[in-house]
Order: C-alpha cells, then sequence, then structure tokens
C-alpha cells in the first residue's frame, strides 16, 4: 500500500474506496521516488522533478468553492489532486448508482467526467497533457505546449501500458452529454 493511500483513506467519505489500479500506481511512483514533502503536505507525481508537468496528487486538497461539508454532493466526492497550476483538481465521484468515477472540478467552474474507472484515469494521465480540459481532451498534446510534459511522462506510460495491459491513446475522448456535468448541476439546484 502506498503512503498516500494511507494519508487518503481515513478521510474518505463513507461509500467512497480507493480503486486497486490507482493505489498500485501511486505505490509505483513512490517506488520512483516521485513523492515528497514540502511544508507539512505530502505530493506524488507521476514524472520526475517537482516541476508541475501534468497531475499532482495529494491529500490535502478540498472541495472549498465548490461543495462545503454539509451541502448536498460534498459527501459523494473527494479531491486526488491538482491537474494544472490554476487550481482545477481530480476528484472521485460516487455517482447516483454508487460506482467511483473520476472527475474535474476546474478552477473557472469546469466540470467533467474524466473516466470511468481507474485504469481509463491512468490511461488519461499517461498521455501526458499539462492541464486537463474539455476544450484540451480531443486533441494530442501540442507538442511546442505540452512537450515537456509528454517527455516527462515516458516512464509512467511504459507502467501503465506493460503494468495494465492497455494501450495509452494518442488524445481523449469526452464524454457528452457530460453525466458529472448534469449530476452537479441537479445537486446544485436542489440546495
Amino acid at each position: 500500500m502506498s503512503h498516500l493511500a494511507d494519508l487518503i483513506r481515513p478521510t474518505l467519505p463513507a461509500g467512497l474506496t480507493l480503486p486497486e489500479p490507482l493505489e498500485r500506481a501511486w505505490t509505483w511512483m513512490e517506488d520512483q521516488g516521485w513523492g515528497f514533502e514540502t511544508r507539512g503536505t505530502y505530493y506524488l507525481t507521476p514524472f520526475e522533478g517537482r516541476a508541475q508537468l501534468g497531475i499532482v496528487f495529494s491529500p490535502s486538497e478540498t472541495l472549498t468553492g465548490w461543495f462545503e461539508p454539509g451541502e448536498p454532493g460534498h459527501d459523494r466526492l473527494f479531491p486526488l489532486g491538482q491537474t494544472d497550476g490554476s487550481g482545477s483538481f481530480a476528484a472521485l465521484w460516487l455517482d447516483p448508482t454508487d460506482t467511483v468515477r473520476f472527475v474535474l472540478l476546474g478552477s473557472e467552474g469546469e466540470r467533467l467526467l474524466l473516466a470511468d474507472d481507474a485504469v481509463d484515469f491512468l490511461r488519461l494521465i499517461a498521455i501526458g497533457y499539462l492541464e486537463l480540459a474539455d476544450y484540451v481532451l480531443p486533441e494530442a498534446p501540442d507538442e511546442d505546449e505540452d512537450g515537456e510534459s509528454v517527455a516527462a511522462l515516458a516512464q509512467f506510460r511504459a507502467w501503465v501500458e506493460s503494468e495494465l495491459g492497455v494501450d495509452v491513446p494518442e488524445h481523449w475522448t469526452v464524454q457528452e452529454p457530460d453525466p458529472f456535468s448534469a449530476w452537479v448541476d441537479e445537486v446544485t439546484r436542489s440546495s
């Protein structure tokens, strides 16, 4: 089990669990030495170094600004880490059928279903996008803007393909209509 999972597990809302492939990926990242602590907070990346070249997992993310404790929806989400330097973050979402999915809550109000399961979430991360957003994902990462990120994630991409037995695509398909965005609309309307 990874150190990050040990830090996160006690704070998960009832019904939410960490999917095994995600824990396995975190353990691999830690085995590479890609976890570090700064100012009392633990961070873990799927790439070497401390520059933000994709997602940065951390147990200290919150839903503040989206869902406050006690509000409808708060107990069905759990933030996993920042997806870019602007404050957008990926989260676990316990959907209405009690299936754990992966979503994005953006700094500009975006909400997006990223993946239906942990393996697909890891495949998405391994592509090498510098940020995750609905307008970025349908295209392959831009060589000029994302080149450093794509290169930094090469080891992780190879691990995903060999360890999980899947291919990492060149770009990601966004689901439309987006069920997570519809759920956020429904939950926030009812509160």
